[in-house]
């Protein structure tokens, strides 16, 4: 506020254009000039500080290494050789202040200062710094501007006085830089009481225990603000004492005042210590009772696993039983060696069961399918186990069928490109109700990319053949038999014109920044080969955060049915593979591993396959939280492993297991997650706490922080970081 004041009143202050333009929480503009605030920057950095962590007090400005900022410097100033007066406004230059006043020797600096608690408040709504902190820097910056200003060099106002008498505020500032007075009312006659946010005084920082030497350095500023001391304005007594000889350091609490003040805090101390020593006691107490219960609880957990995982083993042998069975009754063999038995059958069908089969077999099978009929949770016995690892367990009627998917709100259309980055790959297999929400959300969800969508239609019998070849944009192609996922997947491939290719399933729904997030990650990660999103069920509850393979060639949906928003499901990492329902591969890669292996087909671990042949070539498969995709699983393939093309899931993990044996001997046995918790092999732990969350399109201190963090990331280290405010700072939080 204060220097749009003052450039009211004729102050030069550069071009608009070189002025930090004004943002939502300062609609009026900070009136900073970008060159000089770049430059303080440049500076601090180079002295090994920045802002919020300002260099040692006895830094030598006049040193060589400083030359190349010095001719930024006089650059800048000759940019003002025609003004009468000039200036610009820069909390850093507090800091930086003895390097300005070697090329300005009557530079003449004015210190608007503020209640420490203010500053405070303000750098915690802004950057999310705790009040101690910020009280911290508002002293440091305080003492190093009255270090470096002489008395005859400073003039100290009070931001409160605008609010006061800004007329006559104004008139002394105008006065000590040498500004005419002609618009001095005008310019005042800007200022409203409503302008102020918020308001502390004296008695605040008391009451927040602020220590003594803000307070009195506080005091100081204000007495010099208000002519009392140092530059005294007409009226002034000259015998009052001077607060500020020389270095501001010397300020000081009374001593008495602080003895009483030591004492009291001793007291608290030592009471708090008492109540801190019970207090570890009782939890103590509480954490071996806990570690106990969470103790009993995890082997009954594991015993429940052993068991479920005994009953899916019984369970496929039975059903080997009744494929046996079926296979006997059909035999030609059996019913040449029984063939009154074969007559008798012909003539009643509805008794060939019973007349053909093997008694006892045929009772055993009979009574096991009347069971299963009545125990529909069989079908979802691998999900138990899962969640059984996880520690997620799902209520009761929790997992329901997919529901419908929504309605487009408007017809869909999809620019055309000469030149595309990105082919999607659409197969599908009738469902078209899901096909036409799953390219409305394409449409909807449109970024910054320029892509392609590529329907492969796998011979379906409903609408699909007739609407999705109606609809703009989308390159269709119809399979002459069905052939299933993975070829459908390869055709489309092959069609692709982007440098990368998107599998998607089409019971899918994107959201926002979906196709960003993937494709950045290729960006930052030179080695990423393939990236996968975070697929979440239509009820909001986590179906994959990157899969998990075990020794047995088994897979796990790391995090199924749990929240997707817990910590552990939202940094980029390695996995063992990503489903094909939604994953990003450059095309050259994909051609160069061949593709999906047909020995998959229909479908199932083909997903699996190719993450492992990227890794082998000497790439990364990637989870990236910040990719979402609503996934209606089942949809199209079904949700029994007995049927339909589910039922190809456990052929194809023989083949699997088959092909990666030397790999898979690596992995942890079936259950075993541990690993999600331990640090690769070589690498550590790091947990890295900081007062607040990087923000690092802020300012420099965070950028630093962020990059220190990308490295211990890239040299593969398990990294966790805490803010020590445990502010959630949006969007850095995610």
């Amino acid at each position: 506020m204060v220097t749009r004041l003052l450039h009211r009143c004729g102050l030069e202050l550069g071009s608009e254009s070189d002025l930090m333009p004004p943002q939502a929480d300062n609609p009026e503009g900070f009136w900073e000039h970008l060159g000089f605030v770049a430059l303080n920057e440049e500076l601090l950095n180079e002295l090994g500080g920045a802002w919020d962590l300002p260099p040692k007090g006895n830094e030598n400005f006049t040193h060589a290494r400083l030359n190349p900022l010095r001719m930024k410097a006089r650059l800048l100033i000759e940019g003002f050789g025609s003004a009468h007066v000039w200036g610009w406004k820069d909390p850093r230059n507090s800091l930086t202040l003895p390097f300005w006043q070697d090329f300005l020797p009557d530079l003449k600096t004015l210190i608007v200062v503020r209640n420490p608690l203010e500053v405070a408040y303000s750098m915690r709504e802004r950057n999310g710094t705790s009040y101690s902190f910020g009280l911290r820097l508002w002293e440091i910056y305080s003492r190093r501007v009255i270090e470096a200003a002489s008395a005859q060099e400073r003039l100290v106002t009070h931001y409160d006085l605008f609010f006061e008498d800004p007329e006559t505020e104004l008139r002394r500032i105008t006065h000590f830089i040498g500004l005419p007075a002609a618009e001095v009312a005008n310019a005042a006659a800007l200022v409203t009481r409503q302008k102020r946010h918020t308001r502390f005084s004296i008695d605040d920082l008391i009451d927040a225990r602020v220590s003594g030497e803000v307070i009195q350095l506080y005091r100081a500023l204000i007495s010099e603000a208000k002519g009392k001391i140092g530059r005294t304005s007409q009226g002034a007594k000259q015998e009052e004492p001077d607060l500020l000889p020389g270095p501001v350091s010397q300020l000081d609490a009374s001593v008495p005042e602080r003895i009483v003040r030591i004492e009291h805090l001793e007291r608290e101390i030592r009471q708090l210590s008492q109540h801190l020593a019970w207090q570890d006691q009782l939890l103590l107490a509480k954490s071996i009772s806990l570690a106990e219960s969470e103790a009993q609880v995890e082997e009954l957990r594991n015993r429940l696993r052993k068991q479920l995982q005994a009953s899916k083993r019984l369970c496929r042998l039975l059903d080997d039983a009744g494929n046996a069975a079926a296979q006997l009754r059909s035999s030609s063999r059996w019913q040449m060696a029984n063939p009154i038995a074969a007559l008798k059958a012909k003539f009643s069908p509805q008794r060939s069961r019973e007349l053909l089969g093997y008694g006892h077999l045929e009772k055993i099978v009979s009574t096991y399918q009347k069971w299963r009929t009545t125990h529909p949770e069989v079908t979802v016995i691998d999900h138990e186990i899962q969640a059984l690892i996880s520690g997620v367990l799902s209520a009761p009627g929790q997992r329901v069928a997919p529901v419908e998917p929504p309605e487009p709100t408007r017809p869909i259309e999809f620019p055309v490109h000469e030149q595309v980055e990105i082919s999607i790959v659409v197969p599908v297999f009738n469902q078209f109700r899901f096909t036409h929400a799953c390219l409305a959300s394409l449409q909807e969800r449109q970024g910054k990319e320029r892509f392609e969508v590529i329907v492969v239609d796998d011979c379906s019998t409903d609408e699909t053949a007739e609407a999705v070849p109606r609809i703009p944009g989308v390159v269709y192609l119809r399979n002459e038999t069905n052939s299933g996922f993975i070829a459908s997947c390869n055709r489309g491939a092959e069609k692709g014109r982007g440098k990368y290719l998107v599998f998607l399933n089409n019971d899918t729904l994107v959201r926002d920044g979906w196709l960003t997030a993937l494709v950045d990650t290729f960006a930052e990660d030179p080695y990423a080969g393939i990236v996968g999103a975070k697929l979440i069920y239509p009820d909001g509850r986590l179906q994959e955060a990157g899969g998990v393979i075990w020794r047995d060639a088994s897979g796990w949906n790391y995090g199924k049915f749990d929240d997707p928003a817990k910590p552990e499901y939202n940094y980029l990492r390695e996995v063992d593979y990503c489903s094909a329902a939604a994953l990003m591969i450059p095309k050259s890669l994909f051609q160069s591993v061949g593709g999906f292996d047909p020995r998959y087909a229909p479908a199932y671990y083909e997903d699996t396959d190719l993450a492992f042949k990227v890794r082998q070539a000497g790439h990364k498969v990637l989870y990236q939280p910040l990719s979402e995709v609503i996934h209606y699983e089942g949809a199209t393939g079904g949700t029994d492993p007995a049927t339909g093309t589910k039922k190809h899931q456990g052929i194809n993990r023989s083949t699997f297991a088959e092909t990666w044996a030397a790999e898979l001997v690596t992995k942890p046995t079936s259950g075993d997650a541990a690993f999600l918790r331990q640090a690769p092999t070589g690498r550590k732990n790091i947990l890295v706490i900081d007062h607040y969350v990087p923000s690092p399109d802020r300012d420099s201190g965070s950028l630093r922080m962020f990059q220190v963090l990308k490295l211990l990331r890239q040299l593969g280290h398990r990294v966790t970081f805490i803010p020590d405010n445990l502010a959630n700072v949006a969007p850095y939080t995610g």
